[in-house]
């Protein structure tokens, strides 16, 4: 393996396991946030966690994924999302897309996808 590769690698895992730790997009897939229940065409409140950056929501116990994913560039949300929370409403708009809409006018789109996405590094 070339050194690139292998820091590749060191830097991936060391940004998973932060976001793990605190509860991210790794640890919905593991089950510890929290997941709105609603039906098609309905809203509810939502504390959306984005301390990572609005990259999943939990939905239904399904993984909604951002389309496109929201960041700072450094594993944070965009400036004007709230952090590690955002407070706002999510809708689902069918039973594999859902919106994401606070006070201050940030939105994020979400789409349930038969798979997460790839973040395996290429060799």
């Amino acid at each position: 393996m070339k050194l690139r590769e292998v820091l590749g690698l060191m830097l991936l895992s060391t940004a998973l396991a932060g976001c793990a730790s605190s509860g991210g997009p790794a640890a919905a897939a593991a089950g510890n946030v929290s997941s709105v229940v609603m039906s098609v065409g309905g809203s509810v409140p939502d504390w959306l966690y984005t301390h990572c950056g609005v990259v999943s929501a939990t939905i239904n116990g399904s993984i909604f994924y951002a389309e496109p994913a929201l960041t700072d560039g450094s594993g944070n949300p965009p400036h004007g999302w709230g952090n590690p929370y955002d407070s706002g409403e999510m809708s689902l708009t069918s039973l594999t897309t859902a919106d994401f809409r606070d006070s201050a006018g940030n939105a994020a789109h979400f789409a349930r996808l038969p798979q997460g996405p790839d973040l395996a590094i290429c060799s």
